[in-house]
């Protein structure tokens, strides 16, 4: 049996319907990762699954520490939790709202969906 290890920060998916923008975050069911370029839908890629990046946030101020939810319909970081999104990390860095990036510590393969009370 042959065994190859894999480097675990990357892996290799096949884009989703809408494509892919590289930088721009993306979630596969539960798995989140930020792809490292840009491809049409049906193309394979590789994608961060981990990591201390600046990702495109809410037009919300964050603080350090506070949750990170990845919001699909959007494609965008947010410290609210609405609906059912992604925790995939935490903000790693205050951030004003007019601010288009915050910094993000992230584990993609532990992403956890959680439901806002009420949704």
């Amino acid at each position: 049996m042959n065994v190859q290890q894999y480097d675990e920060d990357l892996v290799k998916f096949i884009a989703p319907t809408e494509g892919v923008v590289a930088g721009i975050p993306v979630a596969i069911k539960s798995l989140f990762l930020v792809p490292l370029s840009t491809k049409n839908a049906g193309e394979e890629c590789e994608g961060l699954v981990e990591g201390h990046l600046d990702l495109p946030k809410a037009a919300e101020a964050v603080d350090a520490g506070d949750p990170a939810y990845f919001d699909d319909s959007t494609s965008v970081m947010t410290k609210t939790l609405a609906g059912t999104m992604l925790r995939v990390g935490k903000f790693t860095a205050d951030a004003l709202s007019t601010d288009a990036t915050a910094r993000v510590l992230f584990d993609g393969v532990n992403a956890v969906p959680e439901t806002a009370p009420g949704a």
